[in-house]
This record gives C-alpha cells, structure tokens and sequence, in this order.
C-alpha cells in the first residue's frame, strides 16, 4: 500500500531510531530533502561547503518527483518506477545492491523506495541514528517566516502551473488557426491553379477565333470549344476535373467555409494568447513577492536551517527558468505575429 506524504514535521515520530525513519521517509519529497540536507549540512557530506553535493540533492528529488504520479505530493515510488529511477540516476546502485543495504539497515522492503532510503544507500550512510535525532536548529520565529515564504512560493508555484497551462492552451489555440489557415491556402491555391489553367486556355482559344488568317472551319471549331470551356460541357462529358466550373464553384465554397473557421480560430487563439499573457503576469507577480521574501529571510537567519533556505532559493531558480520571461514574450510575439499575417478575406 502506498504510504501517505506528510508535510514538514520538527521532530519525527517514532519511539525509536527505526520508528523515526520510517516516519521520515512518509515526509513529501521535498520534505525529505530539506531534512537530510539540514542534518549534514556541516556534519559528514558537508552540504554547506559544496555546491556540488546540494545540486546534485536537489536534482535526485526533482527527477524522483517526475515518476512519481503524485509528483510533489509523493514520498516514494514503486518498485517499477524505482529501477527506472535508478537507471537514469546512478550507474552504481543497482535495485539488487539498493534492497541488501536497506535490508542491513533493518528496514523492510516492501517494494517501495522513498527518497530517504535512496539517499542513505547511495551516500552510504550506515548509521542513520544520528539523521532521525538530528536538530533541525530552526527556531519558533525562524519557522513562522519560513511557513510565510513556503506559502509565497506555493502561490508562486501555483500561479506558474496556471500560466504554464494556459500558455499550452493558447499553443494548442494557435496550432487549430495555422491549421485552418493552411487548409485556406490550400483551397485558394487549388483555385488559382484551375483559373490559370483555364484563362490560359480560353486566351489560346480566343487567339485562334481573332486571327484572320485561320481558316473560318478552325475559327468556328474555336469558338465551339470556347463555349463549350466556358459552360463546362465538354469538361462534364470527359470528366475534365480541372475545367469543370462545378468543381469551382464548390471549391469557393468550400473556401468561404474554410475561411470562417480560421477567423473563429483566430479569434480562440487571439483569446486564449490574451489569458496566457495575464497568467504569466501574474505568476511573475507572485514568484517576485515570493523572491523578496526570500531575500528577507536570507539576510537575517545566518545560521538557522541553512539547508532549508538553500533548498528554497534553489526552488525559485527553477520558477524564474520555469517562467523565462523572455523566452515567454518570443512566443508571445509570435502567436500574434501570425495572428495578424493570416488575415484572409472571404470575398
């Protein structure tokens, strides 16, 4: 049975050591990160003096999130989505290597692997009494800031969902008009192919009936043809598809409707970039209170749950990339760009 992700706790459960770990590792994700970080952040890994270490901790917990179906809300992943987990991660640590360290560390293996128990495995921790036990040195002022920022980047988070949802939505809108504007072109060009044809052919025809020095029998013949281009019989009688004023008239017709499917389209995608543009502002608004919060917290908790600030500003590097505004304002361009190209009359 899957175990239920709790949030961040200040002292595990557990009457003892082993009881404690399997309380941390029911923490979300993240929760187990910022735990083990705090307790080796000047003890063993040493986290606060390498950079390294921190990123690649950081990276192990996104991509463990990315096959879990829960993803952030997860704890651990099932035995499947495990062994890919290792796969991509660590060439050293295989499932078999994984489930004898967790079985010398007392734990039960019950087909799951939480980020607690990978990261004990893979960084060879063999005792991890002083893990479950350690301080996480964050006092009740420190906390209160630290609840305030996490809800400002939970808003944040939230609002870069909402902005990253309707950014694929008005994609989607913009895909749906180039469709419809290319099955416009189409249809115009189908029907500039057989004008052509055909105006070439009548001005052949019409060459021969004013040219006086043609024989009256081949001026007449001409001029039967002409008429005959001009109703279509001939072409209806062959089944001549490319003189058959039928098929024109259908074809315009066909383009009239193609052509009020791309302004409905265009006018969804000219919409849809329109709610895309103010979800994006506002997830800017948001990731920018969140950052100054940030910053705040930063500058005055020297010392006081080092791994958890870190993990925090390391979080909104990844919101700000999340949300490049410039990257963001390219598209944006370009939907409207095109938006405002595929204009096309329906006369």
């Amino acid at each position: 049975m899957r175990r239920r992700a709790k949030s961040m706790v200040s002292v595990l459960d557990g009457k003892g050591d082993l009881e404690k770990l399997k309380d941390l590792r029911t923490l979300k994700y993240e929760h187990q990160a910022k735990w083990f970080m705090n307790a080796y952040w000047n003890k063993e890994l040493n986290f606060g003096k390498n950079e390294d270490k921190r990123e690649a901790l950081y990276i192990f917990t996104q991509n463990m999130m990315k096959y879990d179906p829960d993803g952030r809300d997860g704890c651990d992943l099932e035995q499947f989505k495990a062994h890919q987990f290792l796969e991509k991660n660590t060439e050293a640590l295989t499932w078999t290597k994984m489930k004898s360290l967790l079985k010398g560390l007392g734990l039960e293996f019950d087909k799951r692997v939480s980020l607690t128990e990978f990261l004990l495995t893979h960084y060879n921790i063999k005792d991890y009494k002083y893990l479950v036990n350690a301080v996480q040195d964050v006092d009740e002022s420190l906390q209160k800031r630290l609840d305030a920022l996490k809800k400002k980047m939970d808003e944040a988070q939230d609002k870069a969902d909402d902005a990253a949802e309707a950014k694929r939505e008005a994609d989607f809108a913009h895909k749906t008009q180039m469709e419809a504007h290319e099955e416009v072109q189409k249809i115009l060009d189908e029907i500039k192919k057989f004008q052509s044809k055909l105006s070439k052919a009548a001005a052949k025809l019409q060459a021969i009936i004013d040219d006086e020095s043609m024989s009256q029998v081949k001026r007449m013949k001409a001029r039967h043809e002409l008429n005959d281009l001009k109703s279509g019989a001939r072409a209806k009688r062959k089944g001549l598809k490319d003189k058959d004023p039928d098929w024109l008239r259908t074809a315009k017709i066909k383009q009239k409707a193609a052509v009020r499917r791309e302004k409905a389209a265009t006018k969804v995608a000219a919409t849809a970039a329109g709610h895309a543009a103010q979800a994006k502002y506002e997830a800017d608004a948001a990731l920018d209170a969140a950052q100054a919060a940030f910053e705040d917290l930063k500058n005055n908790s020297k010392g006081s749950g080092d791994g958890t600030i870190w993990w925090m500003g390391r979080q909104l590097q990844d919101m700000k990339k999340y949300m490049s505004s410039r990257d963001y304002a390219r598209a944006t361009r370009r939907v409207k760009k095109k938006i405002a190209a595929m204009k096309v009359s329906d006369e």
